[in-house]
């Protein structure tokens, strides 16, 4: 997919990344599950080369872990990725996009060992888990 435009919920941060796959997955880590009240569905990770917005220092921060932090809007509080703090790449959070949730397919799940029993998924997709 080419020039794939997202934003948050109120329209105060508006992203466009020049080409990504039609794909995406989930996340049952606990900060994940904690954030988002279940599984967070994302964009696989995104190099910033590749995303063009004049958004980016609105970003509100929260540095989840050693390396990484997650991104929000400040004004109405939609997340929008989970990122690395050198600011490398970003996992953008799949429902800003509307092209890829009409379009996109769910591939993969990761940090599985952490999904709790009461919720699973019947899509044929990989399984895994990063420790």
């Amino acid at each position: 997919m080419k020039n794939v435009k997202g934003s948050c919920l109120c329209g105060n941060i508006k992203f466009e990344i020049d080409s990504v796959k039609p794909e995406f997955g989930t996340c049952h880590c606990d900060n994940c599950r904690k954030l988002n009240a279940g599984s967070t569905f994302f964009l696989p990770q995104i190099s910033v080369k590749k995303i063009s917005s004049d958004d980016w220092e609105k970003v509100a921060h929260y540095v989840s872990s050693d390396w990484g932090q997650r991104g929000f809007c400040p004004k109405c509080g939609t997340y929008l990725y989970h990122g690395r703090r050198d600011n490398v790449s970003v996992a953008f959070s799949v429902e800003l996009f509307e092209q890829v949730v009409e379009h996109g397919v769910f591939t993969s799940q990761i940090w599985c060992s952490s999904k709790p029993d009461y919720y699973t998924y019947s899509n044929n997709t990989s399984m895994s888990d990063f420790e």
